[in-house]
């Protein structure tokens, strides 16, 4: 009976010795968790979290950016849909990034360090919270900038990837692309001039001209349809495509119209390029969807420039197919 109870409490001991190194063990992971995400320019954000950004440099230009059913919009200085991947890895590097507290004594003189008048700021709101951080146009002797919270008294060293965020362009993080992924492009009609070659998806196939027997080799119609699918403009030139606006940039007489049309009921595309320069250049282009005109360069331009032969399956010469006859022989 003694060995019995000396047995039961020898177990308790272990079991409460277990228990007690548990709890330390995940105590510790805790504060390492908690040390680690405290070290973050902003704890306990993240970038899915977030659905307005305001961005105020020097010169009080605000970029203003609004998240709307998971996309992001622009609001200011212009009103356009803006790029989500560039704004989502902005927020997340932002988000992640360490910043180095100051050790200072005493009281802290926010004009010491430029940050009196708050008037570079970021500010992200989501999840029923706000937070803006000061960013100084003050530089340190190795190119670091001062930071501080708007609601915090300490004082922060921040790289210099704060000072290109606070002087981020609406250009930089505008959709500059022309379809999304889930647009599934069925035809495209493209009219240079007088000549016009038209490419259909009918059924599995891709169809050009209308033509089913043509030896059509599909890798080529797929190389094209995958570029205007994947395509995005270099800039955005102009805010407006007025006349004045389509004179500067040639395409009152455009050198190629594509019209696009998808799977789904969408309404076409069309999209009206500029001459195409002998030399290397700039080739412009508009939507009649959207109210700006676009940049992009010649080397890209030059691939809408297709005949039908463009697409002919190429025949093997004599030297391949007797290759390939061997092959199958020995095989």
């Amino acid at each position: 009976m003694k060995s019995f109870k000396s047995t039961l409490i020898f177990a308790f001991v272990v079991v409460a010795i277990s228990i007690v190194a548990y709890w330390d063990l995940n105590r510790g992971e805790k504060e390492e968790e908690k040390k680690i995400e405290e070290s973050k320019a902003l704890p306990y954000w993240s970038s899915d979290q977030i659905n307005e950004l305001r961005i105020v440099n020097d010169n009080r230009n605000e970029l203003h950016l609004v998240k709307k059913n998971s996309k992001w919009q622009i609001l200011s200085p212009v009103k356009d849909e803006a790029d989500d991947s560039s704004v989502n890895s902005m927020l997340t590097s932002m988000i992640s990034d360490k910043l180095n507290k100051l050790d200072v004594e005493g009281s802290i003189n926010p004009a010491q360090y430029g940050l009196d008048q708050a008037k570079r700021f970021i500010e992200i709101l989501g999840n029923n919270k706000k937070e803006r951080l000061v960013i100084s146009d003050k530089k340190t002797y190795d190119g670091k900038f001062y930071l501080k919270y708007a609601d915090k008294e300490a004082v922060y060293l921040a790289s210099s990837t704060w000072d290109q965020w606070i002087n981020r362009k609406a250009g930089e993080v505008r959709n500059k692309k022309f379809f999304s992924n889930d647009e599934k492009i069925k035809k495209v009609t493209i009219n240079e001039g007088k000549k016009q070659i038209i490419l259909e998806k009918v059924g599995p196939n891709w169809v050009v001209d209308g033509d089913k027997s043509y030896p059509l080799d599909e890798s080529k119609v797929h190389n094209l349809i995958d570029g205007l699918h994947n395509f995005r403009a270099a800039d955005v030139v102009s805010e407006e495509k007025e006349n004045k606006n389509l004179e500067k940039f040639n395409l009152k007489k455009p050198a190629l119209k594509i019209n696009i049309e998808f799977e789904e009921n969408q309404n076409p595309v069309e999209i009206n390029v500029s001459q195409i320069p002998k030399d290397a250049g700039d080739v412009y282009l508009n939507l009649n969807s959207r109210p700006f005109v676009y940049k992009t360069y010649k080397s890209i331009a030059e691939k809408w420039k297709v005949s039908k032969s463009d697409f002919k399956k190429t025949e093997e010469k004599k030297e391949e197919k007797d290759i390939k006859k061997e092959n199958t022989h020995h095989h």
